[in-house]
């Protein structure tokens, strides 16, 4: 694995992106150093529990399931696909996400026959009648949005309505009692945002689409104990805001120890649809009267295929992360293979991995 820092190609998106931060007032000029990439984070899934990947497949009734330990176990690693015995066809552009003790849920997206009318539909999967079994439906129908858990709470970020409009409005719901709370507005309307929990107080959304050809400069948190966003003002080196570093849409991030958010993968917008493998560091370095985050070590570790993550939970697991990335098609730009993804693997001191 090459750790030198790697140039990232020029992207006309980029050209004015030193100017887009001013305008913004979340840019200035910091030096690189070297970030430390431990995984300090405890593993994800509870101790007795099945350490599962999953994605459901849009325009159909199937679930696919990943069994990390089992896969571990005889060396091979392949998704169990399941048969669902649902009378509806997953939407299109849906999020989904596990919690630590298993249990699945989806949330929203785009009819898979009508891709303007977006849904609020909620459900947890039964992993016993092989079902999808509703809950209490979002306040807001919504596709392409970004979802989190944090204490008992799944975050909902964002995403687009009708018209494919981003939309800044976010709520949660409580796993226990399965009561929706509407939660303040981001200062930028933001689909396809990289959201991730942080030092079990925060949540920060990262980047993203203002609209379907312009992406947000954007980091801004959510303090779950005030309920207040912040925009945050983050440094970068003076030769990443010359080299075509931009904030992409549909990556993905998680925090690996207790100030470093880790974040790799996205996909530029119209009209271009780039794929990135590009990653970084988000450091946030508390200082005595305010806290300084910083984006450091661009590009050290790139991920082994430009690609975005249209399911973009990351797994800890001990000292690595997993995840699944989308399989783009070749040949016809703008496709992605919907019955299949990528299984990557990080390790600190390898880098990525591909394992199938």
């Amino acid at each position: 694995m090459n750790n030198k820092l790697e140039k990232n190609k020029k992207n006309p998106i980029s050209e004015n992106f030193k100017n887009k931060f001013e305008e913004e007032k979340g840019f200035s000029f910091a030096e690189d150093d070297n970030t430390n990439f431990s995984i300090t984070v405890p593993s994800y899934f509870a101790q007795e529990q099945k350490k599962i990947l999953h994605f459901f497949q849009p325009k159909s009734k199937v679930l696919h399931i990943l069994d990390l330990g089992a896969c571990q176990t005889f060396g091979t690693y392949q998704f169990k696909k399941i048969d669902l015995e649902i009378d509806f066809i997953i939407p299109r552009w849906h999020r989904s996400i596990i919690l630590p003790n298993g249990d699945i849920y989806l949330f929203g997206g785009a009819d898979a026959k009508n891709t303007q009318k977006k849904l609020n539909n909620c459900y947890i999967y039964d992993p016993v009648k092989l079902i999808l079994r509703g809950i209490p439906n979002m306040k807001i129908p919504r596709s392409n949005h970004s979802v989190t858990f944090l204490k008992e709470y799944i975050y909902i970020i964002g995403g687009e309505t009708i018209g494919e409009k981003a939309v800044a409005d976010c709520e949660r719901i409580n796993i226990k009692s399965k009561v929706w709370e509407q939660l303040p507005p981001m200062s930028v309307a933001t689909k396809g945002a990289m959201v991730c929990s942080f030092q079990d107080r925060f949540i920060y959304k990262i980047g993203g689409k203002k609209d379907e050809a312009t992406l947000s400069t954007v980091i801004e948190r959510l303090d779950i104990n005030k309920k207040e966003w912040e925009t945050i003002k983050y440094n970068i080196s003076q030769e990443l805001s010359k080299g075509g570093f931009s904030l992409l849409s549909l990556g993905s991030c998680l925090q690996i120890n207790r100030n470093c958010i880790f974040v790799f993968g996205g996909s530029y917008p119209l009209p271009y649809e780039e794929k990135s493998a590009q990653s970084f560091i988000l450091t946030l370095i508390q200082g005595e009267k305010e806290a300084i985050h910083r984006i450091e070590n661009y590009d050290h570790f790139k991920l082994p295929v430009e690609d975005a993550f249209w399911n973009p939970q990351p797994i800890v697991e001990g000292e690595t992360i997993y995840c699944l990335q989308n399989v783009s098609h070749e040949k016809q730009v703008g496709a992605v293979f919907l019955d299949r993804k990528r299984i990557l693997k990080f390790e600190p001191e390898k880098g990525w991995s591909v394992l199938q």
